[in-house]
């Protein structure tokens, strides 16, 4: 029954020996192949960048994946953002949100290597309030991994936090 995914795992993500150029037009059109294949079951794949600090070397950031979702014109392929991949790529989630505008469909809520929320460093308030400007109304979702100490306690104040700078706007 679910309606949204998230396409980012680093390992498909490296283009190795193979040109830009070549990685790009390979890319395109096994992407499109893909949201053909997603589309006709009503589901909508979104595309990450993921940052070479993963392990990627191809569609690293939001700039290439808006160019690559919107070469592939297809609804069943769209924009996945993550505020952790953005600060690892050295890039603004706020100007990421704004210029994949129509194109987002999935967004995580997460931090570096995916930390807890005890000490945040990416630009939660920056990614809220750029969501907020361009009425995004898609999935909003905490990506992280379980913390090794007090697990349910780092759950609830990552829900706080989320609540917090997210979903209490007046």
């Amino acid at each position: 029954g679910a309606s949204a995914g998230v396409l980012g795992a680093p390992l498909n993500r490296i283009k190795g020996e193979a040109s830009a150029a070549s990685a790009w037009s390979l890319g395109r059109d096994r992407l499109r192949a893909l949201a053909g294949v997603v589309a006709a079951s009503g589901f909508v794949l979104g595309l990450e960048p993921v940052p070479s600090a993963y392990g990627a070397d191809f569609l690293t950031d939001a700039d290439e994946v808006t160019r690559m979702v919107s070469e592939v014109n297809h609804n069943g392929l769209r924009v996945h953002l993550d505020t952790g991949c953005a600060f690892l790529g050295g890039g603004s989630i706020s100007e990421a949100v704004r210029a994949s505008g129509g194109y987002l469909a999935h967004f995580h809520i997460a931090e570096p290597h995916l930390k807890g929320f005890e000490a945040p460093v990416c630009d939660h308030f920056g990614a809220s309030d750029s969501l907020s400007s361009i009425d995004y109304g898609g999935w909003v979702v905490i990506e992280m991994r379980e913390q090794p100490t007090d697990p349910l306690g780092e759950l609830y104040r990552a829900a706080r936090f989320a609540s917090a700078y997210y979903f209490n706007k007046s």
